[in-house]
């Protein structure tokens, strides 16, 4: 039995009871929508950059990753 699933922004695993993931997302409680994230995913030393993410690696992504302008550099 499949007991995991993937987060809609980072592709991680999550147990299947997981309403948000470390990387920001997490899930709607009205009708299970998915809620995005807007700041930077960049993190380091388990710390988020907390400058809000314009950019995206994908120009047809509607849930990012989304980097601010200095971290967006350095990936």
């Amino acid at each position: 039995m499949n007991n995991k699933r993937l987060c809609p922004e980072c592709k991680q695993f999550l147990e299947i009871t997981t309403r948000n993931c470390p990387c920001g997302w997490q899930e709607s409680k009205n009708f299970n929508l998915v809620k995005s994230d807007p700041f930077c995913k960049y993190t380091s030393a388990g710390k988020r950059c907390q400058k809000v993410g314009g950019i995206c690696s994908s120009p047809y992504s509607t849930s990012g990753p989304w980097y601010c302008i200095d971290h967006w550099r350095t990936i």
